[in-house]
Parts: structure tokens; sequence; C-alpha cells
């Protein structure tokens, strides 16, 4: 039985995307990818919108600190050792591939909008991660 809830990786697509970023060499490259197809779909599909999604909250918890929702040491490990400056140029297009994804033609967006109870759940964290990735672009005010 596949596992599906409303965190980042409550779900067995995004847990296989999270794996395929571990696999990889350049994992920041593949999420710049999975950013550039989800801002650009005309129909964001389900594996795509995951891909968006937990790819932003990997440049977030780099550049915000915190987890994935897992406790996980291994994970934590990972995460702290990619490059905080090269996630930091992928900022904007992880907000963009967000956005996309709460907004109409987003099959994840479609399929929790089903779900009364946990949709406002969902939507909520995809915008926490907006907000974050937003707030950590804004300059540092000195007043």
């Amino acid at each position: 039985m596949g596992a599906w809830g409303s965190g980042v990786l409550q779900d067995d697509t995004a847990l296989d995307f999270l794996d395929e970023l571990r696999a990889s060499d350049h994992p920041l490259d593949v999420m710049r990818d999975a950013f550039e197809a989800a801002a650009t779909a005309d129909y964001l599909e389900y594996g795509a919108g995951h891909g968006a999604l937990v790819g932003a909250a990997v440049v977030d918890a780099i550049l915000n600190g915190g987890t994935l929702g897992e406790e996980d040491q291994e994970l934590e490990t990972w995460i702290s050792a990619l490059d905080s400056g090269a996630a930091a140029g992928l900022r904007s297009a992880a907000v963009k591939a967000c956005r996309r994804l709460i907004a109409p033609g987003s099959e994840l967006d479609e399929l929790w909008s089903e779900n009364e109870e946990e949709y406002p759940r969902w939507r909520r964290g995809v915008e926490h991660i907006i907000q974050r990735l937003e707030a950590g672009a804004q300059p540092i005010s000195h007043e």
C-alpha cells in the first residue's frame, strides 16, 4: 500500500524524487530542471508536481534550516552538504514552481482539493515554503 499524506514526504512519489536527488551527482541541477518543468507546464502532472515541491522543500531546508518533516540524521547530513550559494540561486525558481503547483491546471492541487479536510493543510504547507523562500530573499533591515 502506498503512502499519501499532506506532508512533503508523505507520498511515495515524493520519496522517489528525493531518492533520485540523493543518488544524483548534481542534485541542484535536477531540482532546477524540476522547477523549470513545473513552471512551464500547461498542465502540471502529479509526478512533476512532487518533484517541484520536494525540490523547493530541499532548497528551503538548505537556506532556512529545518527538516523536511523527517527525523533522519542521514537526510539532514545530506542537506547540510549541499551548496547553499548555488541553492540561493534556485530560490526564485522554487517559488515560481510552487506557485504553479497551487494554481489551476495542477494535478496535485486538483487531487488535494477533493479532500476538504486535508486540502487546507496541504496548501498551507506549500504556501509556507513559498513564504519562507520569499522572506529569505528580502534584504536584512538594520533599523
